[in-house]
């Protein structure tokens, strides 16, 4: 909610979707978040809406569960995203930024976030390299205590002044985050 919050009132148009099957906010749409031709259509009517959108902020549902359903809960969402993302601004010639945002609460023990997070910081820097020569920068978040200083960071890397930043995992934890951080 800072992030977008900081985006509204750096003048972007902000579309908050939530997955199906949590109450949607007032301001929100609910998108299977693991429905690859639900996204398409969310982007269809975006585009549709006059313009497909510059900036694209994520930010994955670590669930607890059977191993493999959370890995994939954590990880394909992202990528499901990103891709649709990436094609629509690669197709029509448009530069782009996306970022990922991480929780910086997960400790050792917690064996799936710990693995979706270091799989996601990877997948961050492959598709920063891939999609470059695109105009598509694509950067990682880790959020702690501190929501408002995240929230200026992500304002910054989404905009024109970050436009140098890609392939990057930045911090902005805060304070009390200590040794649970692990990324």
């Amino acid at each position: 909610d800072r992030i977008a919050t900081a985006l509204r009132r750096g003048g972007a148009r902000v579309v908050r979707v939530q997955p199906t099957g949590i109450a949607v906010a007032r301001d929100a749409v609910s998108v299977d978040f693991l429905d690859p031709d639900a996204i398409r259509r969310l982007f269809d009517t975006l585009q549709g809406d006059g313009a497909a959108p510059s900036m694209l902020v994520v930010a994955p549902e670590l669930k607890s569960g059977p191993f493999r359903d959370a890995l994939a809960n954590a990880l394909d969402a992202p990528f499901f995203w990103q891709s649709e993302f990436a094609r629509r601004r690669i197709a029509l010639g448009l530069p782009g930024s996306s970022l990922h945002v991480l929780s910086a609460h997960s400790g050792p023990a917690d064996a799936v976030a710990q693995t979706a997070q270091h799989a996601l910081a990877n997948m961050i820097k492959s598709l920063a390299v891939e999609w470059a020569r695109d105009g598509l920068r694509t950067n990682g978040l880790v959020v702690g205590e501190d929501l408002d200083s995240a929230a200026n960071l992500a304002l910054y890397v989404l905009s024109d002044y970050g436009a140098y930043i890609t392939g990057t995992v930045s911090i902005a934890a805060g304070p009390h985050v200590g040794s649970g951080l692990y990324i």
